[in-house]
């Protein structure tokens, strides 16, 4: 690849604050920068002089000293902060002394406004909104401590007057908490840290996007989700009508976080708006949560002026060596050195001649369009190239190709991912179908795809989660992975039966799971959640999951999966399942299907895929998602005697025939919670059912008090049917467990059109 030499290059200052430190932009990622012009329209947004955020993170200096991280965020007009006056240290049990500690320094005051000095802030001498990052630091000694768990807490008031999402928000305070140093821990464990300040300025001219991922020092696993801002007594904010949880920024505005990078999306659809989100890195180690730190941030939204108005496009990899891509995964052997190239452009004319590309993967080089590098390069022309050596561990990283409006100034970027997976491509691990490290419910797809293929018999085949030689079958699914993977027991048949190393191994061997796949916009076919606008605590719901609409089809669809989060302190987790009743994907053939629930994780996985090798086209139900509510409300009130219940989608995949992803738009769901039915139109109760003997042997009766028994099922923990007994006259019926074997399962009981749930145990 050849291309014409030229004598240009870009000023990094001339672009971004001098504040930013652009090398680490984005740490354990790579980034594509393409620079192209905005103009920006006079906001007549009002600036109070108050905080936009706030976040406390903290690093183990050896011998019982932690130094703590409090960063406070404050518009450049208003009252410059303080050193922390109401920071608390405090243990997670009664009676705990608190640590010894150092006074208060402030380390910096920097700029981190994200807008291009030629435009100029209120930090200086400019009229566009700006923000400084207030560091502050001090150590503390914990040597005489008498608990081994202590939170981090620090409250001050007050947030910007002008804020659409908080009501009176000029009297609202802020509470941020960071838990858990835990001086139990093996070693000195500090907290993740984040990779940016947070973003301040979005437009509402095209879709925004902001790096809020963590890096770890410790190696811990990192899952990312919103919560609630806390005000300055630590109660969730009160939000205004339209803002929640679920949608910071308005029904006007679409928010997606990605839960395994902290890539935040901001997709407006209306006017712009300013409001408050928090982000929560929980942190992981062994699949063991200790601890998480909170960000607090404020987002101000510009209109923009005619001018520059498309995004760039990117595309790649190109010249991929050394490596096997599949979908939006990378595959190299250990230790295996992969290069590719990658390339930008824009509609508008010639925005697509400035490029800045930079990278922080470990060992990776880059080498521009004229030859520069290795690390972070400038060039003209819209081309580079990555090289990477992988590893020899077994492990996952994260490419991330990044193009930045520059003209725009912001950090308003097109985003594309990708997996890297180091991966002995040689041996097969039962259970992990799609040989990506893990064992999972996407593992159910590629089984589908290859439904009823024969090939060589695996020596020694078993279950055992362990890698295992196989002859290659020398025949693929698109996208180019071998069968013999997806014969998970080795037998030769790839049928029914490899589903069972998928139940086995599950969740085996990575901590994390699937990169999320890039969601769609309002033109793709929903894949959405339906839940109740209301219930009370003690219902038992069933929610639609649905794939299409009257608006836009889902077409020529295979299969597909996901992974849903839910609040375990409004829902009895072990009552969490998904079944599959009335899926129009399984119409017209055979399918199969799994759902797997996870009551510590909170989650819950699902998949189903046909294996006819035929689609389907259609709209409506695909599934339901099962469970009950339990009287938790306390601590969560939105209102009295209330609470807003949220279940999101973290993870979706839809496939056609030939493997391809098909974009959808997944649409998560919240529900009001009642503490009673007093002057609210709610479901019915449900009837008084009773089980005897319980726990039982071989029969089991079944009573509802005043009603007749119109249905009744017995599911397993799965949520797999396992008897369905049809209407009866009766208040009572009798069921035959002896074909099931010793252990837990529910029998749900319809009566007068509801359904009700109730737990048995078989001994």
């Amino acid at each position: 690849m050849v291309f014409a030499q030229q004598d240009m290059r870009i000023n990094t200052e001339n672009i971004f604050l001098k504040s930013l430190s652009y090398k680490n932009l984005m740490r354990d990622k790579i980034y594509l920068v393409l620079l192209f012009a905005f103009v920006f329209v006079g906001s007549s947004t009002l600036l109070a002089s108050h905080l936009t955020g706030s976040t406390i993170t903290y690093e183990c200096l050896g011998g019982s000293i932690y130094r703590v991280h409090l960063h406070q965020y404050a518009d450049c007009q208003g009252i410059a902060p303080t050193a922390p006056a109401s920071f608390g240290v405090v243990g997670t049990v009664p009676g705990c002394t608190a640590p010894t500690a150092t006074a208060w320094t402030l380390l910096s005051s920097n700029e981190v406004t994200y807008l291009a000095t030629q435009f100029g802030t209120q930090c200086g001498p400019g009229p566009y909104p700006g923000v400084r990052d207030y560091h502050f630091i001090r150590d503390y000694n914990f040597s005489a401590v008498n608990c081994s768990k202590y939170k981090l807490t620090w409250t001050s008031c007050c947030r910007n007057g002008s804020n659409n999402s908080i009501a009176n928000a000029s009297a609202v305070g802020m509470t941020v908490v960071t838990d858990t140093i835990d001086l139990n821990l093996p070693g000195c464990n500090s907290s993740p840290v984040w990779h940016n300040a947070p973003p301040r300025l979005a437009t509402a001219q095209h879709a925004n996007y902001f790096d809020l991922g963590a890096t770890d020092a410790d190696g811990d696993s990192l899952v990312y989700n919103f919560a609630y801002p806390l005000d300055g007594n630590g109660n969730p904010v009160a939000y205004n009508f339209g803002y929640g949880l679920a949608n910071p920024l308005g029904n006007n505005w679409q928010a997606r976080l990605d839960p395994e990078t902290g890539l935040l999306s901001l997709i407006p659809t209306g006017s712009p708006v300013t409001a408050t989100i928090a982000i929560r890195v929980i942190e992981y180690r062994n699949g063991v949560r200790i601890g998480s730190v909170l960000r607090d941030f404020e987002i101000l939204g510009l209109q923009a002026l005619p001018g520059s108005s498309n995004l760039p496009t990117i595309s790649g990899p190109f010249n991929l060596t050394g490596a096997v891509i599949v979908g939006n995964e990378i595959f190299v052997q250990p230790g295996g050195s992969v290069c590719m190239d990658f390339s930008a452009s824009d509609a508008d004319p010639g925005l697509a001649t400035q490029l800045s590309w930079m990278s922080d993967l470990n060992g990776a080089t880059l080498t521009d369009t004229f030859g520069n590098g290795p690390d972070t390069v400038l060039a003209v022309g819209p081309w580079v190239r990555v090289c990477w050596t992988a590893p020899l561990a077994l492990t996952i990283d994260t490419l991330t190709i990044t193009a930045i409006d520059t003209a725009l100034q912001l950090n308003n970027m097109v985003v594309a991912q990708y997996a890297f997976r180091v991966i002995d491509t040689v041996l097969v691990w039962p259970g992990d179908a799609d040989n990506n490290l893990i064992a999972d419910v996407f593992d159910l797809l590629p089984i589908g795809l290859a439904f009823g293929s024969t090939g060589t018999l695996r020596p020694a085949a078993s279950n055992t989660w362990v890698g295992q030689s196989s002859t290659p079958w020398l025949d693929t699914i698109p996208g180019g992975l071998d069968k013999k993977f997806i014969d998970c027991d080795g037998n030769g048949l790839i049928d029914n039966d490899d589903t069972l190393a998928i139940t086995l191994n599950y969740g085996l061997t990575h901590t994390k799971g699937n990169i999320p796949v890039a969601r769609g916009a309002a033109v793709d076919p929903v894949f959405k959640l339906i839940l109740p606008s209301s219930a009370n605590v003690g219902d038992t719901i069933w929610a639609p999951i649905m794939l299409g609409d009257a608006t836009v089809n889902a077409n020529d669809v295979y299969g597909y999966a996901f992974r849903l989060h839910y609040d375990a302190s409004l829902i009895d987790s072990s009552s969490f399942w998904i079944d599959f009743d009335n899926s129009w994907v399984a119409v017209g053939g055979n399918a199969i299907d799994m759902s797997r629930n996870h009551p510590t994780l909170n989650l819950c996985d699902a998949a189903q895929v046909r294996t006819t090798q035929t689609t389907v086209s259609g709209m409506g139900q695909v599934g339901r998602a099962h469970f009950v509510i339990i009287d938790n409300i306390d601590g969560k009130r939105a209102a009295v005697d209330s609470a807003t219940l949220h279940i999101d989608f973290i993870d979706v995949r839809v496939i056609g025939l030939n493997g391809e992803t098909i974009t959808v738009d997944a649409l998560s769901d919240s529900m009001t919670v009642y503490q009673s039915s007093v002057d609210f139109s709610h479901p019915a109760p449900a009837a008084t059912i009773e089980l005897y003997p319980n726990p039982a042997h071989d029969r089991v009766t079944v009573k509802v008090l005043g009603q007749d028994i119109e249905q009744v099922e017995v599911l397993n923990l799965q949520g797999q049917l396992l008897m369905s007994k049809p209407a009866q006259q009766s208040h009572r019926m009798t069921l035959d467990m002896r074909d099931l074997a010793q252990g837990m399962y529910f029998v749900r009981v319809k009566t007068q059109g509801n359904w009700t749930v109730q737990r048995i145990i078989l001994e």
